[in-house]
């Protein structure tokens, strides 16, 4: 079992992963914000963060330098994630 975090303003993404990691067996955090997500790891290191690259308070090119220094762990796994228009 891994503890995963999920950092995303969408609400609704966030429960559906959460859902779906959980029926996998993982344990699973949800924050809406970079600041609460630095906040979250300063007190528990995940074994892996699933990052939106909008979350309010950082953009996606600077967040995963922000958690891994707030760990103090220089591989934490970070997936970033984004919803992308799909207009063409």
């Amino acid at each position: 079992m891994a503890f995963i975090l999920i950092v995303d303003a969408n609400q609704a993404f966030a429960t559906r992963a959460s859902d779906v990691l959980t029926a996998a067996g993982h344990a699973c955090g949800c924050v809406v914000s970079a600041e609460q997500a630095v906040a979250l790891l300063r007190w528990r290191v995940p074994d892996l963060v699933l990052l939106d690259q909008a979350v309010p308070g950082a953009d996606g090119g600077t967040l995963p330098h922000k958690l891994r220094r707030a760990t103090g762990v220089a591989d934490l796994p970070i997936i970033l994630l984004t919803t992308g228009s799909t207009d063409s």
